[in-house]
């Protein structure tokens, strides 16, 4: 089994909430996902109900991975983010 690596840049977060709304117009479901400290304060991503359903499986298995091997100085394929 082969392991891909990548070095990322990325900015931490705090998840808000997350619900189930419609569009206006279209009236198809999505999931709208907030970032940020409070409702004043957070940025919301939609994501259609399929793409919901897999981001919470791709989460489970995020959390449930491993913790990549971080090379001296913290450089490396696989250093953290």
């Amino acid at each position: 089994m082969s392991t891909r690596t990548k070095q990322l840049l990325a900015c931490p977060g705090k998840v808000f909430g997350a619900l189930k709304c419609v569009v206006d117009g279209t009236l198809e479901p999505v999931v709208a996902i907030g970032f940020g400290d409070d409702l004043d304060h957070s940025e919301f991503f939609a994501v259609s109900v399929a793409d919901a359903r897999r981001l919470r499986r791709l989460l489970g298995e995020a959390v449930l991975a491993p913790a990549p091997q971080v090379h001296e100085g913290g450089r490396g394929s696989d250093a953290p983010i």
